[in-house]
């Protein structure tokens, strides 16, 4: 069934700082399709609560939650849409069923620069389409929307610079993991990208949001302390990155299934010395 478009709109001005804080409120009666070209701010879709940053292409489900706090001087293309291929799985994210198969995505995806002009060229189009009364522009306008969903669904091109960004991130990681004063937003001003934009490149190209890869990079520092020193648990913790031992020691047995003091005491030993695994 090909979407019925609704509405198609070309905005632009310049949100008070307040913005940030009130972000304007709306549960819209049809899907919609946003492309924000200039600006950023915070947003929610649905569960998804970050800072964007243009150039942005976002989808939400009729129902969901639209929270606008985007501040300062923006633009931005949306259209408003009816089409039963498109499904709300859960807060966070979105699937289009296709001929093909389902394909499941978070609400929002940055664009490169080439992206983004292609976006602009297809709501442009979109609108005119959108304009004409008979089924021939319907139709047209319907083929151009599944046009601007398959950008957002795509698989987002690498851009100049990404690839190395992506890596000095991940080594700052690596080499920060069990400073708990170093915070992942400070490792990411001084790569120059959003903290929100990397951990979707994180995410995509290792498969384990920055936190995650964070938390297992210490629970392995945590494991070779308890596996080859005497530290007492307290000490060990903090070495580890572990704002303290309680904090520590829950982690440690939601991810082992045993205390920090069982995983020691049950380690392989030889002549008295802790062995490391």
């Amino acid at each position: 069934m090909v979407p019925i478009v609704h509405v198609v709109h070309h905005g632009y001005g310049d949100n008070p700082p307040s913005a940030a804080e009130r972000p304007t409120q709306y549960r819209h009666t049809a899907h919609i399709l946003g492309l924000l070209v200039r600006g950023g701010g915070r947003y929610q879709l649905g569960d998804e609560d970050q800072q964007l940053s243009a150039p942005t292409l976002g989808l939400a489900h009729e129902g969901e939650r639209d929270g606008n706090g985007i501040v300062g001087r923006f633009e931005s293309y949306w259209v408003a849409f009816a089409w039963p291929g498109l499904r709300k799985l859960n807060g966070l994210e979105l699937a289009l069923d296709l001929p093909a198969g389902r394909l499941v995505r978070r609400h929002w995806r940055h664009l490169s620069a080439a992206e983004l002009r292609q976006g602009v060229g297809l709501f442009e189009a979109l609108r005119d389409e959108a304009r004409r009364p008979d089924p021939a522009g319907r139709l047209r306008a319907g083929a151009r929307l599944f046009d601007l969903l398959a950008l957002w669904a795509d698989t987002p091109a690498r851009e100049a610079g990404q690839e190395p960004a992506l890596r000095t991130f991940r080594a700052l990681v690596d080499q920060y993991a069990c400073d708990a004063s170093v915070s992942l937003e400070q490792l990411a001003e001084r790569v120059g990208l959003s903290a929100d934009y990397l951990s979707e490149l994180f995410r995509r190209e290792i498969g384990l949001t920055p936190v995650a890869y964070r938390a297992a990079l210490r629970l392995s520092r945590a494991k070779d302390l308890l596996l080859s020193t005497p530290m007492p648990i307290a000490e060990l913790a903090a070495e580890a990155g572990y704002p303290d031992a309680n904090y520590f020691a829950r982690v440690f047995r939601a991810e082992t299934g045993r205390t920090p003091r069982q995983f020691r005491k049950e380690a392989p030993h030889s002549g008295g010395t802790v062995l490391k695994a």
